[in-house]
């Protein structure tokens, strides 16, 4: 699970911002909360703010510093490393990327920065029996490893390059628990979901993986129905394969049959069954249900395997009351789980305490310089606990609200149209 992340100086992130999932001293709903050690972590968190304030680049500043730990072993010499500096940025500032998280109750600490797309900085700690010890620093090339960490295999350093991490290189060339433990958190713990995109084939993925797990198919349903979605049950199908030019039809153009040929095609499908008729999934069904069956996905599999689920406009395509349905889920239907989700939203429906608690609630605005801040509904004081936080919300006590001018709306409108307009004669 994620305790922490931090970034600094990336796209209209320019002062370090810093999203917890620490709980506060706050008591609401104390049995949704995940309990380690001697922390209380929550399992929610949701940004709002105005549009153009950074909701989404936070969420992407993780998704994509995610990826490229993952990959960068892939990066080749004179390839860049991601780097979208602030504008007011200077040319000696790097972009850091600093994170906290649990692995098999074990704290890690992880941390990088870029410049100019090479690796200036990295770290990597954890907390054994609750005392900090060092597994590396780096600084450029230059690798100093903890007083328990000196053997790292001479491949790692081979392979390590100005665009690469060490954390990535340690991991797949060396040997080492702590090392792998912490890769593995990144590269298959946290998983970002973003609906909006739709180059990333949610639809397809979400049937092979419900193909795969049969045995998920009945809480898909009884979440289906505990969502009052009428749908009663759901067939899957998801297959690949090569066609032979026998399966295909004879006036089908030549390069088309050879790409069937050639290459796997995916075939995936859906059925969805409702009481007196069934649709197919992808051409016959609402944005909704599609948008509610992807998301069930990567929503079952972060609480089956506590994993770490962001997720831009949770509610695009959804109505308010399955988003709060969906919200409740997560928190109380499998008590044991880890699992979080990260979301950005403008549904102001879900600021109330029934949904989430305060610590829970997170506002981006722009300073003077427009860099994005992000804070805490719980940061605000004064805020009481039965407090209307949608009307709060609306009337701006917390900021993070679009700032309309008002004298675009004025008495005056319809003269300066008038007078500064020409007027288009109808019967001309």
């Amino acid at each position: 699970m994620l305790i922490e992340f931090a970034c600094s100086n990336y796209k209209s992130i320019y002062k370090k911002v810093k999203l917890s999932m620490l709980a506060s001293l706050d008591d609401t709903r104390e049995k949704e909360l995940i309990h380690f050690d001697k922390y209380r972590i929550n399992r929610l968190s949701a940004i709002y703010g105005p549009n153009g304030s950074g909701k989404t680049n936070i969420l992407e500043a993780l998704a994509k510093s995610r990826k490229f730990i993952e990959s960068c072993l892939r990066y080749e010499l004179g390839d860049y490393a991601f780097f979208e500096p602030h504008k007011l940025a200077k040319k000696d500032e790097a972009s850091k990327f600093e994170f906290q998280f649990v692995v098999e109750d074990i704290r890690y600490a992880y941390g990088f920065s870029v410049l100019d797309g090479k690796i200036d900085k990295e770290y990597l700690f954890y907390f054994p029996n609750k005392r900090q010890t060092k597994i590396f620093t780096r600084e450029g090339l230059v690798i100093e490893n903890g007083d328990s960490f000196k053997k790292f295999s001479e491949t790692a350093f081979e392979v390590l390059k100005e665009n690469r991490l060490f954390l990535t290189c340690a991991a797949n060339y060396t040997k080492n628990v702590e090392i792998e433990k912490a890769y593995l958190f990144f590269k298959e713990d946290v998983r970002p979901f973003w609906p909006s995109n739709e180059s990333n084939n949610v639809i397809p993925n979400a049937i092979e993986y419900f193909s795969k797990h049969a045995e998920l198919k009945e809480i898909y349903l009884k979440i289906m129905d505990n969502l009052g979605t009428g749908i009663c049950d759901v067939s899957t199908t998801f297959d690949k394969k090569k066609y032979s030019e026998g399966e295909l039809p004879k006036d089908m153009p030549v390069r088309l049959k050879e790409m069937f040929m050639e290459k796997e095609i995916v075939r995936a499908e859906a059925i969805i069954q409702y009481n007196e008729f069934q649709l197919d999934l992808e051409t016959e069904e609402s944005t909704g249900i599609k948008k509610l069956f992807a998301f069930m996905y990567p929503f079952l599999d972060s609480l089956l395997n506590n994993r770490v689920l962001i997720c831009d406009e949770l509610e695009t395509g959804l109505h308010e009351s399955i988003v709060a349905g969906l919200l409740r889920l997560f928190s109380t239907l499998y008590p044991d789980s880890r699992a979080q989700l990260i979301f950005t939203t403008h549904d102001t429906s879900l600021l109330d305490t029934a949904f989430l608690r305060r610590d829970q609630i997170w506002f981006t605005e722009l300073d003077q310089s427009r860099s994005t801040d992000l804070y805490s509904l719980i940061e605000i004081k004064n805020v009481r606990k039965t407090e209307n936080l949608k009307k709060g919300y609306i009337s701006g006590k917390y900021g993070a609200i679009p700032m309309l001018n008002e004298s675009i709306f004025s008495k005056n409108t319809d003269t300066i149209i008038s007078s500064d307009v020409d007027q288009v004669n109808c019967d001309d």
